[in-house]
């Protein structure tokens, strides 16, 4: 176990993303601490825009959290979803063979949402989500390998989020949620009745990364999208859990003005 390789994982404590795929962590390590790979925590602050420095627009160019690093990786991982999947060749228990269609199916659609827009107002955005990427780029004293990265950042940006807000696209997206919702809802109905996670008495994969997606929703105060109340349940419970406290800290998965600083939320 001392010789296996070391990861960094970059994450925001506040990042539903980087919570997604801490949460797979700590479950697959719950299920087979044996094979759990060796994980360091990296912060990186987006409320000091860490994530513009040049050294992390180096590491990932879309300038996104979370991010799994290391030598014994071809290349970083950038991806939340990427990250879930090589997990689950690492532990193999987190995808039980005889669920394995319906979590690949649900993790599918849930990766398909864009979460973000159900955090942003259009009220509040409406002259678009501020690039903080393009401000950067006024500064005339940047070094120029910066200036490029920030300049491919902030194309990234423009096209991830140029019509995020429209009404229709929002009620795209809400109809995804709600199609999650709903086939997380079957699967609850279908499982053992004293059952904590969505197969059984062990956490999948899904169960990491759905749960948190549905304490988002709770957080956010989204009952429409949110109104069976098994699925809430469900999802509360997961939240009692030893593993999340360890990783949330008691705090809600959106920004509170009552988090004075994240520094303390990055266990060395």
């Amino acid at each position: 176990m001392a010789d296996s390789p070391v990861y960094t994982l970059y994450h925001f404590p506040l990042s539903l993303y980087s919570l997604m795929v801490r949460l797979a962590f700590a479950f697959g390590e719950k299920l087979n601490p044996e094979n759990a790979p060796r994980i360091k925590l990296k912060l990186v602050n987006l409320l000091q825009q860490e994530n513009l420095s040049e050294d992390f627009l180096t590491l990932n160019p879309k300038g996104q959290v979370p991010v799994l690093a290391s030598p014994a990786l071809s290349q970083p991982l950038t991806d939340s979803y990427e990250i879930a999947k090589w997990l689950s060749l690492q532990q193999v228990d987190l995808i039980p063979e005889e669920h394995n269609v319906i979590i690949t199916k649900i993790m599918d659609g849930l990766h398909g949402i864009h979460a973000e827009a159900l955090a942003l107002s259009p009220d509040i955005c409406k002259d678009g989500i501020p690039n903080q990427a393009a401000a950067m780029l006024e500064n005339s004293q940047l070094a120029a390998s910066h200036r490029r990265r920030l300049e491919i950042k902030s194309i990234f940006h423009d096209n991830l989020y140029s019509s995020l807000l429209d009404p229709d696209n929002i009620t795209l997206i809400e109809e995804k949620v709600l199609r999650f919702v709903d086939n997380i809802g079957d699967i609850i109905k279908n499982r053992p009745s004293a059952a904590s996670y969505l197969f059984g008495d062990k956490p999948t994969l899904l169960d990491a990364h759905a749960a948190t997606f549905l304490a988002h929703l709770i957080d956010l105060q989204r009952i429409d999208l949110l109104s069976n109340p098994s699925v809430r349940e469900y999802a509360l419970g997961i939240t009692r859990t030893d593993e999340w406290h360890n990783i949330t800290k008691g705090l809600r998965t959106v920004w509170d003005e009552s988090v004075e600083s994240v520094q303390g939320l990055n266990p060395i």
